[in-house]
C-alpha cells in the first residue's frame, strides 16, 4: 500500500553549526567530543543552540502538523564532517519544533541527511535545514 504525502509548506533555514569552546579555541560539535565534556557544559551548549533555533522559528506559523520531513545538510568551509554528527542537532531541532507547536511529537517525522558540502566561501559552518509540512 502506497501512502500519498502532500507537502503543505516548505521552510529553508541556514543555521550556524554549534561549537564547543575548548580552553583557547573553538571546536565543532561532534559525537566524539560531545561525550568528553562535562554535563553542565553540554547542557549550556544544548540550551544556547535551542534558544537560537526558537528565534529562527518565531516568525513562522505554528500550526500543528501530523508529520514533517526534515532535510539537513552541513555546509563547512574546511573539512568533511560525518553526517552522523548531526544526530544531536536533529534531536534538538525536533524538540524545538514540538515546543513551538509545529508538531505534536517526533514519532512520525522523516529525516533526510544529505552529504556534507565543503564551501570555501563560508566563514563558519552552517546547517541547511529544510522543513516540509506533510499531510497524509
Amino acid at each position: 500500500m502506497v501512502v500519498q504525502m502532500k507537502i503543505v509548506n516548505k521552510f529553508i533555514f541556514k543555521i550556524p553549526y554549534p561549537y564547543i569552546n575548548k580552553r583557547k579555541n573553538k571546536s565543532l560539535l561532534t559525537l566524539n567530543n560531545w561525550n568528553k565534556i562535562h554535563w553542565s557544559q553540554r547542557n549550556k551548549i544544548k540550551n544556547a543552540f535551542k534558544e537560537q533555533l526558537k528565534e529562527w522559528f518565531i516568525p513562522y506559523s505554528s500550526k500543528n502538523s501530523e508529520a514533517l520531513k526534515l532535510t539537513l545538510q552541513l555546509i563547512t568551509p574546511q573539512r568533511h564532517i560525518d553526517a552522523i554528527n548531526l544526530a544531536l542537532v536533529i534531536k534538538w531541532i525536533e524538540d524545538v519544533l514540538i515546543e513551538k507547536n509545529w508538531i505534536l511529537d517526533d514519532k512520525n517525522n522523516t529525516i533526510v541527511i544529505l552529504p556534507t558540502i565543503i564551501n570555501k566561501k563560508e566563514i563558519d559552518p552552517k546547517i541547511k535545514v529544510i522543513i516540509e509540512r506533510i499531510e497524509r
